[in-house]
């Protein structure tokens, strides 16, 4: 944007024309309207921001405080804000830190995507770019990514599990699907895609089995999953025994968007995680930071298990 080093922020009351505040001036930026924040504010005294900032906010006008913060525009100087192409947004774009674990906090401007989920729409473009003619179902979406390819696939489809309805059937429009007990016809889907998934299944051999029957033959499993790249060996966490949950370690539990509960974490997956697979399927690892691309964090690895 040219700015240079400026402290600057996103507002949400659109202007007509370009004004000026106590003498700092108020671009109206139009792409921003497109995310509702068409106000761009480049200041280059961050006392004088923060006075800004306090009359704006008096004024009834919206901030985003998590880009109210001192950085180089152009020349990318601070690691908090950097330009960049989003492959969920098909467009340029700024990434921006929202906290610091970069993982659910390094989001896009546009479409508030999250590392991982830019990393599985590259890969899915790398590897199946044709993906957009192609039969693909997704277990547990949610986010950016899935109304990317919800939006983009004529044959997406999607489930969730829901313990209390049949599997096959649908509630609220949803259908419900266990991963280690798919109602899927063999051979009938190109590609499978998972995204943190895994790290909650408690029986995840049998539930990569599944998938691989589900696959037609040449067709991919992509998924995303926590790799602990300093476990050699895969960690157990919770089990089933004689119908009761058993805790290995202590329970920990991560966000569930059907579930207040939560979801429980029943496996750190390490360097073995292809133990897991079947010899029928090949796979490759991806990883890669590019934060031109919206790529940095942790765990950004991506799977991609082919059936031969």
């Amino acid at each position: 944007m040219g700015y240079g080093d400026a402290v600057y922020a996103f507002c949400d009351k659109r202007a007509d024309e370009i004004k000026e505040i106590d003498n700092i001036i108020v671009y109206t930026y139009e792409q921003l309207g497109e995310c509702g924040f068409p106000y761009y504010i480049a200041i280059r005294d961050n006392n004088l921001f923060q006075d800004v900032k306090e009359q704006l906010l008096n004024d009834g006008k919206t901030l985003i405080d998590d880009l109210a913060i001192f950085v180089g525009a152009d020349n990318q100087e601070s690691s908090k804000v950097n330009s960049g192409y989003c492959p969920i947004c098909e467009k340029e774009t700024y990434f921006y830190e929202k906290g610091d674990w970069l993982r659910d906090e390094y989001l896009c401007l546009y479409c508030h995507s999250i590392p991982r989920e830019r990393a599985l729409v590259h890969v899915l473009n790398q590897f199946e770019n044709n993906w957009r003619n192609l039969i693909i179902h997704e277990s547990s979406p949610g986010g950016a990514s899935a109304d990317y390819l919800k939006n983009n696939c004529k044959s997406y489809t999607d489930s969730q599990f829901f313990r209390n309805i049949n599997l096959g059937e649908y509630y609220n429009g949803v259908r419900c699907e266990n991963l280690e007990s798919l109602t899927f016809d063999s051979d009938s889907i190109d590609i499978f895609i998972t995204q943190d998934v895994f790290e909650h299944v408690m029986n995840p051999i049998e539930a990569f089995k599944e998938i691989e029957r589900v696959l037609k033959i040449g067709g991919v499993h992509i998924f995303t999953v926590p790799i602990y790249t300093k476990l050699d060996k895969t960690v157990q966490r919770a089990k089933i025994v004689n119908n009761e949950l058993e805790h290995i370690l202590e329970p920990i539990y991560h966000g569930n968007p059907i579930d207040q509960n939560g979801s429980l974490v029943t496996y750190d997956y390490g360097l073995d995680i292809t133990k897991f697979f079947s010899n029928a399927i090949s796979t490759t690892i991806y990883l890669e930071k590019n934060r031109q691309l919206g790529l940095d964090g942790e765990f950004l690895h991506v799977l991609i298990c082919r059936k031969n």
